[in-house]
């Protein structure tokens, strides 16, 4: 079985995708570091020099190849992976979806020293961070809600997430 963490930017994506890989012994995929090795170059760099165009085209390129390629894995996602290119679609057609739900407050506290590694965000202000932060998840909901699962972040229970896996693996 495929399951996807889907959610934004400094949800947790990619801390609960490793610690439910090694919990079931399943294959992690962090779709970032994917990238970055596949283009030999950082997200930053990707966004910076090539744009987020090419990017987004990149990212469902390389998920499609993942999909065709491994029928097991947990997948942290990029923020913004289920946005573009019908991706949320492609993954809830191909396996589980679970949306991290986290409030603007928890991202921003989750966020807000480690903005230079973070493209869309490196030269936000404080406030404006909060802004983009709060726009953004509203731009996003729709989508996100498609997910199969919602995880409430704000009162995280870790049991959810062993319950989910283990009822589809």
């Amino acid at each position: 079985m495929r399951f996807y963490l889907i959610g934004f930017m400094g949800c947790g994506k990619s801390f609960w995708a490793k610690k439910m890989s090694e919990l079931h012994h399943m294959p992690l995929i962090d779709l970032d570091e994917f990238i970055e090795q596949k283009e030999h170059d950082s997200i930053s760099n990707i966004f910076n020099t090539k744009g987020e165009v090419y990017f987004r085209e990149r990212e469902s390129y390389y998920l499609n190849a993942i999909i065709e390629k491994d029928s097991q894995f947990i997948m942290a996602t990029g923020g913004g992976t289920p946005c573009f290119h019908e991706n949320m679609d492609l993954m809830n057609q191909t396996g589980i979806t679970v949306l991290l739900d986290a409030s603007a407050d928890l991202i921003l506290s989750n966020l807000k020293h480690e903005t230079s590694h973070r493209p869309l965000i490196d030269k936000f202000s404080e406030d404006e961070l909060v802004y983009f932060i709060e726009r953004k998840l509203a731009e996003r909901k729709a989508i996100y809600n498609q997910s199969k699962y919602i995880i409430d972040m704000n009162h995280l229970d870790e049991s959810i997430f062993t319950q989910i896996i283990t009822n589809h693996v």
